[in-house]
């Protein structure tokens, strides 16, 4: 050890300092444990929270599985259940229309169908995504923009057909307001 890391009158085995210090760690160390594991109950209820109403990135669920879940309340639901069919369409059409993906599409239709639904102006979520696929013709366009402006016409009081029959003025001002310098 060099001479000028040497604490005058200290040993490094002095009072047993160091052994204290490792007998301590051992103790904090076996005193770890991991985490308990949930029973299957709670890792389902985690699932079914609120938090769970957003198709994450790495969820391997089916997107169209996952949107019928959320949508029906019916969390029984396989892939390939006929009851999923009508939202895997909806999401195919819708994909051609719009720029994002599926996942995206659900996930912000889920967001708008729950907005609606606090408001006490709720809308079956595959009617809201078919009447505003229909609406778009060949142009591909922003859903997340496109629902964005529905849904503040909807808070000003419009209903569902006056806020689509306004929807193209809504989205025109924006692009206007977004050229100007």
């Amino acid at each position: 050890m060099s001479s000028s890391l040497r604490v005058p009158g200290w040993k490094p085995w002095d009072d047993g300092i160091l052994l204290a210090f490792a007998f301590a760690l051992a103790v904090g160390l076996a005193g770890c444990d991991d985490a308990p594991v949930a029973p299957r109950e709670e890792a389902e209820q985690a699932r079914e929270s609120p938090a769970a109403r957003w198709h994450g990135l790495t969820d391997p669920t089916p997107i169209p599985l996952f949107l019928a879940r959320i949508v029906t309340g019916r969390h029984d639901l396989r892939a390939g259940d006929p009851a999923v069919a009508p939202f895997a369409d909806a999401l195919a059409k819708a994909s051609r229309h719009y720029i994002e993906t599926e996942r995206m599409i659900a996930n912000r239709l889920i967001q708008a169908g729950d907005r609606l639904a606090e408001r006490g102006t709720a809308i079956e979520p595959l009617q809201l995504l078919d009447d505003l696929a229909l609406r778009s013709g060949d142009d591909r366009r922003s859903f997340g923009t496109e629902i964005h402006h529905y849904l503040n016409l909807r808070v000003e009081g419009l209903g569902h057909t006056a806020a689509l029959a306004r929807l193209d003025g809504a989205l025109a001002a924006d692009a206007a307001d977004a050229a100007r310098p």
